[in-house]
C-alpha cells in the first residue's frame, strides 16, 4: 500500500506536490466536479475553477519528496538550484 500524507502541508511540500502534479509522469489529481487539475495549497488540494469548492486533503507521500529528475534511463538527484535539465531533458514538464 502506498502511504499517504494529509494536509496541512509545509511550503516545501506544496511546492513539491505542485511540481509533481505538473510533471506529467502520472495522471494528475483532478476536480471531482469539473475535472480540472487540482492545485496544492497548505490546506490541501483545491480546484482552480472560479466558484468551485472541491477540496482534497491527501496526497501520495512520494509526491511530496524533493523533486527528482526522472528520465527513461535513470533517476537523478536534482541540482542544487533545481532549475537545470536532466540529461534527457525531462526535469519538469511544466
Amino acid at each position: 500500500m502506498v502511504s499517504e500524507i494529509k494536509a496541512p502541508w509545509t511550503p516545501l511540500q506544496v511546492e513539491c506536490l505542485n511540481r509533481f502534479q505538473r510533471a506529467g509522469f502520472w495522471h494528475p489529481f483532478t476536480c471531482g466536479k469539473c475535472s480540472r487539475d487540482l492545485v496544492a495549497t497548505p490546506d490541501g488540494w483545491r480546484c482552480p475553477s472560479n466558484g468551485c469548492d472541491y477540496e482534497q486533503d491527501w496526497a501520495h507521500a512520494f509526491m511530496a519528496l524533493p523533486p527528482r529528475c526522472i528520465c527513461a534511463a535513470a533517476e537523478h538527484e536534482p541540482p542544487p538550484d533545481h532549475h537545470r535539465a536532466c540529461p534527457r531533458g525531462n526535469w519538469e514538464a511544466a
